[in-house]
């Protein structure tokens, strides 16, 4: 599949030490976010499908110590973190918040905070914890 869209040129590959990245044509990118702007469930499919993925990938951080192993994994994966991050504070889905999305919220704003990197830390750790207190009011 990836050879064909790739012949195609609606994708294109970049190899750069160990890692392949994948880049799409901006034409299908802005094709496949109109139609999701219509699927509202297809949309919350690929949102979960997302945090999956990072979530799987990102290593947990230690909460009292910098890993500074661990800072590279991390570096790749903000920016995705951020990404979802606005989602959820614009509400662009309708998505349900669940204690893994704060979770996930938790261990990379603590990764920012070890790094010194506040405002992003602060965002992503008071969604973290309106995330639990919502749950926790749902739960009564």
């Amino acid at each position: 599949m990836i050879t064909e869209l790739n012949n195609r040129k609606l994708i294109s590959t970049k190899s750069q030490e160990e890692k392949v990245t994948f880049s799409i044509n901006r034409l299908l990118q802005q094709r496949l976010l109109q139609d999701l702007k219509v699927n509202e469930r297809e949309r919350e499919e690929i949102f979960n499908l997302a945090f999956e993925l990072i979530r799987e990938r990102l290593p947990r951080p230690p909460i009292d110590t910098p890993d500074s192993l661990k800072w590279k994994v991390f570096k790749e994966y903000i920016p995705h973190v951020l990404a979802i991050l606005r989602i959820f504070d614009k509400q662009l889905l309708v998505t349900k918040p669940f204690a893994g999305l704060a979770e996930l919220f938790r261990v990379v704003g603590v990764h920012l905070r070890q790094r010194g990197i506040m405002y992003d830390s602060l965002r992503l750790l008071n969604s973290a914890e309106a995330i639990m207190d919502r749950l926790a009011v749902e739960e009564h």
